[in-house]
C-alpha cells in the first residue's frame, strides 16, 4: 500500500516537473526571440547579422517587420543581405513588396541580386500554396 502511494506521488511530482519545464522552455524561447529582434537594431554589426540569421533559421514570423526595416534602412550591405535571406526563409508574403523594391533600388548589386532571388522564391512558394488550395 505504501509503495503504491509512493509511486503515485512520484508520478505526480514528475508530471508537475515536466509541465513546469515545458512552461519554462516556452518562456525562455519567447525571451530569446525578443532579444534577437532587439539585436537587429544593435550597434554591433555581428549581432545584427547573427540575429537575422537565427530568426530566419527559426522561421520567426514576429521578426518580419523588424527584418523589413533592417532590409530597407541598415547602412551595412551585410546586414541587408542577412535580412533578405532571413525573410525568404520565414516565407511571409508581407516581405514581397520590400524585397521587390530593394531588388531594384539598393545601392549594392549583391543585395539587389539576393533580394530578387528571395522575392522570386517567396512568390513561387505563395503561388504553389495557392494552387494547392
Amino acid at each position: 500500500m505504501k509503495r503504491a502511494i509512493l509511486t503515485t506521488l512520484m508520478s505526480a511530482v514528475l508530471a508537475a516537473g515536466l509541465t513546469v519545464g515545458a512552461v519554462n522552455l516556452a518562456t525562455a524561447e519567447e525571451n530569446n526571440t525578443k532579444k534577437l529582434i532587439k539585436a537587429l537594431t544593435s550597434d554591433n554589426l555581428g549581432w545584427r547579422v547573427s540575429a537575422a540569421q537565427i530568426l530566419g533559421d527559426n522561421q520567426e514570423e514576429r521578426a518580419v517587420k523588424p527584418l523589413i526595416r533592417m532590409l530597407n534602412n541598415d547602412f551595412s550591405y551585410a546586414a541587408r543581405l542577412s535580412a533578405a535571406v532571413a525573410l525568404a526563409k520565414i516565407g511571409d508574403k508581407k516581405a514581397l513588396r520590400a524585397l521587390k523594391k530593394v531588388s531594384k533600388h539598393d545601392r549594392n548589386q549583391t543585395v539587389r541580386t539576393v533580394a530578387l532571388g528571395a522575392h522570386e522564391m517567396l512568390e513561387n512558394s505563395n503561388a504553389q500554396l495557392a494552387s494547392e488550395k
